[in-house]
């Protein structure tokens, strides 16, 4: 729920910033967006949001002991930067995400 909250936070603060502002003939004032910018920074906005329940390595890592060697790291799915799929990485006490064969890779989520 807190993450849909932000959701709907960001769309209105974008919707604010894209308002326009159109005097009509009598003088009244009407605060506009049109529809198809409406609805295009909307799903752009959740499309940003969505992770498919995977969870950001900025918003957390997972707890491996310090003293624990690279034979026996626990392994994760992961999504790894530029790839389209998950894979299975091990993850070690510094922080570094690697395949069997000890290549290191940047993690996303």
């Amino acid at each position: 729920m807190q993450e849909l909250e932000k959701i709907l936070e960001e769309i209105e603060n974008t919707f604010k910033e894209n308002i326009e502002n159109i005097e009509d003939e009598n003088g009244v004032h009407h605060f506009v967006i049109d529809s198809f910018t409406a609805t295009f920074l909307a799903k752009e906005i959740i499309r940003k949001h969505m992770n498919d329940g995977w969870i950001p390595v900025e918003e957390r890592i997972p707890e491996v002991p310090d003293d624990m060697e690279d034979e026996y790291c626990p392994e994760f799915n992961v999504t790894i930067k530029g790839a389209s799929r998950a894979t299975t990485l091990k993850y070690s006490p510094d922080g570094a995400w690697f395949d069997d064969s000890g290549q290191v890779y940047v993690v996303i989520a």
